[in-house]
């Protein structure tokens, strides 16, 4: 007799030791993780399918089908946790605040209204800042010889995103964002404050001073600060994490990782891919580069994992049915593997030709937080940068295929550490940068 449709499948695990329960099995799981996320991610998909409970310093529903992450990602049902996973930074680390990427519900839909404003009206500054500063950082990048390719890309996405939406005439030090950004995301042992807190506290009170001063801070009116319940202090690190964290740390993986891909391109394949058209319209002449831009994101997404937290007992559907989720109950969505679900054909492969199918994106794309293609608003997960981040890797690209690059090695992307997952391990040493003839 059949199964029926519509009675959830049970979540499968692996088995515990018996007599030694949860406990051990926290411990034996998370060092597992630490020894390789891939391979603990991959031998669970093969064993149970793409969606199977763990247990990686908490109890968690993992999911690495498409179709379960999507669903996933409805505010409605899921709601987001403070940190990540079972993981929380010290809230003085973070300014003292909740940032927007945490929030939930009214205190979210009022943060996140007030950062999309900033956003949409500022976003017609980006071109022209982009412009005024990407020649002069070609320049210094053709004149540098063998240089970090990596570390000149968080020097330019520092004083663009910084100059763009927090209005400074230049940007801060990527070596403070790297104090602060690096420790704050790498695993964390001692749960007392540790020298290294205090040397981002360093860089971290230096760009709120920075953030404070800024115009878009100090001309915001108050009518906007009411509507967004928080005061200017509030709205400085807001927008320093904002810009710190959730742009100019997701966007130097997603460069350092495009020009990594196209390093392993011919001659040939990326003088197809060149283009005059202005790359800040996604359409038309720039389909290449937007379909370079897309694969790169499927591939290296800004954030490997998203977690959320059941609000209420729901049926999660997924390829194959639904499963059971029960209030309270931690989600975690897995995008680099979700994203390269093996439906996709040689899903570990750099194939931009493959977004030729116009309905790919929506298939296969959650970077954002939501399918593509449906739009960011106060009220939903979707990253306020939905189409900035794209623009900006555009721009990049466009950049990057006029300039004749060679690498000392072949990109690898780390399978050990997650943290790593979305730049290349090994770097990205340029060992020749000239403009291309």
């Amino acid at each position: 007799m059949p199964a029926n449709p519509s009675t959830p499948n049970p979540i499968p695990s692996d088995p515990g030791l018996p007599l030694l329960g949860h406990a051990l099995s926290t411990v034996t799981e998370t060092l597992e993780f630490l020894r390789g996320w891939q391979p603990y991610f991959l031998a669970r998909r093969a064993r149970h399918g793409g969606v199977f409970r763990t247990n990686i310093g908490a109890p968690a529903i993992t999911l690495l089908d498409p179709v379960a992450v999507g669903a996933a990602l409805d505010v409605t049902k899921v709601r987001k946790r403070y940190g990540f996973g079972p993981r929380k930074p010290r809230p003085a680390l973070v300014g003292d605040i909740v940032p927007v990427m945490f929030s939930n519900d009214a205190e979210h839909d009022q943060l996140k209204g007030m950062v999309l404003t900033l956003m949409r009206r500022r976003f017609g500054l980006l071109s022209g800042i982009y412009a005024e500063i990407a020649p002069a950082w070609r320049a210094r990048l053709m004149a540098a010889g063998p240089c970090d390719g990596a570390q000149a890309i968080e020097d330019l996405l520092a004083d663009l995103v910084f100059r763009w939406l927090l209005g400074l005439e230049k940007g801060p030090s990527a070596a403070d964002l790297r104090g602060w950004l690096d420790t704050l995301l790498a695993p964390r042992f001692a749960p007392w404050p540790t020298a290294t807190d205090r040397v981002m506290a360093g860089s971290y009170a230096r760009l709120v001073t920075l953030a404070r001063a800024s115009p878009v801070v100090v001309d915001l009116p108050d009518a906007d600060l009411q509507a967004a319940g928080v005061d200017r202090d509030q709205l400085a690190r807001h927008l320093l994490f904002v810009a710190g964290f959730n742009a100019w740390s997701g966007l130097r993986g997603l460069l350092a990782s495009m020009a990594a891909e196209l390093s392993t391109w011919s001659d040939e394949a990326r003088a197809a891919a060149r283009t005059t058209a202005d790359p800040w319209r996604p359409t038309g002449e720039n389909a290449a580069l937007q379909r370079i831009v897309l694969e790169t994101l499927r591939l290296h997404p800004p954030a490997p994992i998203v977690f959320g937290e059941a609000r209420a007992d729901f049926a999660l559907p997924t390829s194959t049915g639904t499963v059971e989720v029960k209030a309270g109950e931690l989600l975690m969505s897995v995008l680099s593997l979700a994203q390269r679900d093996p439906s996709l054909g040689d899903p570990d492969v750099f194939r931009p030709d493959r977004f030729a199918d116009p309905t790919l994106a929506a298939r296969s794309l959650y970077w954002a937080g939501g399918p593509d293609g449906v739009p960011t608003g106060a009220t939903n997960t979707v990253c306020p940068g939905q189409d900035v981040v794209p623009a900006i890797a555009r721009a990049f690209c466009a950049d990057w295929l006029t300039l004749d690059v060679a690498v000392a090695e072949p990109p690898r992307w780390s399978t050990i550490t997650m943290v790593q997952a979305n730049r290349p391990e090994n770097g990205l040493r340029l060992t020749r940068v000239s403009a291309r003839t």
